[in-house]
C-alpha cells in the first residue's frame, strides 16, 4: 500500500535494498489477479512528507499471463525499452503505452546510468480484458512493396513454420484501419493498422488464410466481426468465403463449419465490418479460414460476441451431436447436424447432454448488432415512394390541363359553327337593325348569285352575331330582293 500513486504512507514510497544501476535486479510487481488490458503507467518519487528526495529517473517494464513459459520485456513500437520518469518527488508522471499490454502481471525495473537510490509510487491505467482470448495464430504478414510492412508488429508470441503462434497482438488491440492501408495515421508508419497476406505466397498458394484463437475457457459464441479492407482498385478485397469451426480440446475440429459467403464489392472502396453469426456454437478453440476474392485479404481487428459457460466437454460430444449450439436465427446456411435444440421447463436452451447441465455466466441477452443495410433499404423505400406519389400527382394534373383545354375549343366550336345554320334551311340574321340577308340554296338563288357584286365581309357575321340575343334571331323564307342593288351598282361600270 505504501507504493500507490498519490498515497504518503510508513516512508511514502517502495524503495529498493540496493542502489539501482543499469542492471535489472529489484522490481515492484502488480499482481491484477485477472487478464487486463494496460494502457498507461503513472509514477511518482518519495514525498515523505517534504523529506523525501527519492525519485525513479527512467525505468522498464516486463509482463506476464498464463499461458507464458516466461515474463516478457515490453518495448515500443520503435524497439525502445526504456521509458522516462520523473523529475522531483511529488510530480506525476504518465506513459502512454503504445502497444498496449494484455497481462495479469506487472513488473516495474526502476533504472539508472549512474548507481543511485531511487524510491518509487506507480499505478497501472487500464481495464478487464473481457474478451477472454488466451492467444491467436496466423500466417506471418507479407511486405507489400518497400514502404508498407503487413505483418502483426505488435505481436508478442513467437514464429514457427512461417506462422505467429502463442501471442496477442494488432487483431485485438482495438485500433481500426483506415480506407486506404497507405495513411500514416500515428506516424508509425504507412499500414500499420492492417495485416495482409497475398494468395501467390507459397504458404498460401491455393489455401486460404487461417487463425485460430484459444480462449480461456468453452464459451457460447453469437458472431465474430472482422474489420477488413477493400480497396480493390489496389487487388485488396473482402474475403468471398469463411469457415469457422469449433473444439474443446484444440486437437480436433468436429461437427460442420459455420459458412459464410461474402458478395464481392467493386463499387465502394471503404474498410468495413463484417459480421459472421456464428448461431450459438460451444468451443474453447475457434478457427477461421478466409478465402480469397482478390491477390488480397487486409485485416484490421477482430471481436468476437460471446460469454463463458461451464461443464465438462469433450471432443467426443461434438463429434456425437450431445453438445453444439441454439437454432440458427437467420442463418446464411440451414440448420446445421451440430445445432438442435430442446425445451426444457418451457425454456428454449441449447441442447447439451445431460451430464454436463453448463450454465452461462451472464443472463442477460445478447445484443445483436443490427445491420445497416436495413435502415438504409428503409430510407431508400421511402425516397422512393416519395417519388412515385410525386410523379402521380404531375401526370393527374396534366391529364386535367389538357381535358379543360380541350372542353373549351369544342364549345367554342359548338358554339360558331352550330350545325342547324348549315342546313338547307334558309336563316336570316336580325341583329340591332342590321339588314336582313338571306342565303337560299335553290336554282332561282343560283343564278341570281352568279351576278356580280361584291363580297361580303365575315366579319360582319361574326360581330353581329356576337352582339345577337335569342330574340334578335328569326327565321325567314323570303327570297332578297338584289334589283335595287344591281340598278345602284350599273352605272358604276
Amino acid at each position: 500500500m505504501n507504493c500507490r500513486l498519490k498515497v504518503d504512507n510508513n516512508g511514502g514510497a517502495w524503495c529498493p535494498k540496493h542502489m539501482v544501476s543499469r542492471g535489472l535486479k529489484e522490481y515492484l510487481q502488480i499482481d491484477l489477479l485477472q487478464v487486463h488490458v494496460i494502457t498507461a503507467i503513472r509514477t511518482q518519487g518519495r514525498f515523505g512528507k517534504g523529506q523525501g528526495q527519492e525519485y525513479t529517473e527512467a525505468y522498464v517494464l516486463e509482463y506476464w499471463r498464463p499461458g507464458f513459459e516466461k515474463w516478457l520485456r515490453w518495448k515500443t513500437i520503435q524497439g525502445k525499452e526504456i521509458l522516462t520518469g520523473n523529475i522531483n518527488t511529488y510530480s506525476e508522471v504518465e506513459n502512454i503505452l503504445q502497444p498496449i499490454i494484455f497481462a495479469s502481471k506487472v513488473r516495474i525495473y526502476p533504472y539508472s546510468q549512474y548507481d543511485r537510490t531511487v524510491c518509487l509510487r506507480a499505478e497501472v491505467v487500464g481495464c478487464l480484458w473481457e474478451d477472454a482470448i488466451v492467444s491467436y495464430s496466423i500466417p506471418k504478414g507479407v511486405q507489400r512493396g518497400m514502404e508498407i510492412d503487413l505483418s502483426d508488429k505488435t505481436y508478442d508470441g513467437h514464429e514457427e513454420s512461417d506462422r505467429f503462434v502463442g501471442g496477442l497482438g494488432q487483431l485485438v488491440d482495438g485500433q481500426k484501419g483506415k480506407d486506404n492501408f497507405r495513411t500514416d495515421i500515428h506516424g508509425f508508419g504507412k499500414g500499420f493498422e492492417w495485416i495482409g497476406w497475398r494468395n501467390d505466397t507459397p504458404s498460401l498458394l491455393g489455401h486460404p488464410v487461417e487463425i485460430t484463437f484459444e480462449f480461456e475457457s468453452v464459451r457460447n459464441f453469437s458472431a465474430v466481426i472482422l474489420h477488413t479492407n477493400n480497396m480493390f482498385i489496389k487487388d485488396v478485397q473482402v474475403f468471398v468465403h469463411a469457415k469457422v469451426f469449433f473444439s474443446i480440446s484444440g486437437r480436433q475440429y468436429a461437427g460442420e463449419p459455420v459458412q459464410f459467403s461474402y458478395m464481392p464489392d467493386t463499387v465502394l472502396d471503404h474498410a468495413r465490418d463484417v459480421t459472421i453469426k456464428l448461431h450459438h456454437r460451444l468451443g474453447k478453440y475457434l478457427q477461421i479460414h478466409l478465402y480469397f476474392a482478390a491477390r488480397w485479404i487486409m485485416l484490421s481487428e477482430i471481436t468476437f460476441i460471446s460469454t463463458p459457460i461451464f461443464g465438462n466437454f469433450t471432443d467426443e460430444d461434438f463429434a456425437n451431436g450431445a453438445i453444439g449450439g441454439a437454432p440458427q436465427d437467420n442463418a446464411e446456411y440451414p440448420l446445421q447436424r451440430d445445432e438442435v435444440e430442446r425445451v426444457i421447463n418451457g425454456n428454449l436452451v441449447n441442447a447439451v447432454s445431460r451430464k454436463h447441465h453448463w450454465v452461462m455466466i451472464s443472463p442477460k441477452p445478447i445484443d445483436h448488432p443490427e445491420p445497416e443495410n436495413s435502415l438504409i433499404g428503409f430510407i431508400f423505400a421511402v425516397l422512393v415512394a416519395i417519388i412515385l406519389v410525386l410523379v402521380v400527382v404531375i401526370l393527374l394534373i396534366v391529364i386535367r390541363n389538357k381535358r379543360g383545354r380541350g372542353g373549351n375549343v369544342l364549345d367554342a366550336f359548338q358554339h360558331n359553327f352550330n350545325p342547324d345554320t348549315l342546313g338547307g334551311a334558309d336563316k336570316r340574321l336580325n341583329c340591332n337593325g342590321m339588314k336582313a340577308v338571306t342565303m337560299d340554296n335553290d336554282s332561282e338563288s343560283i343564278d341570281k348569285s352568279s351576278l356580280y357584286h361584291e363580297p361580303f365581309n365575315v366579319n360582319m357575321y361574326t360581330s353581329a352575331a356576337s352582339g345577337c340575343s335569342m330574340n334578335d334571331m328569326q327565321r325567314q323564307h323570303v327570297t332578297p330582293d338584289y334589283t335595287a342593288y344591281l340598278e345602284k351598282k350599273s352605272w358604276t361600270v
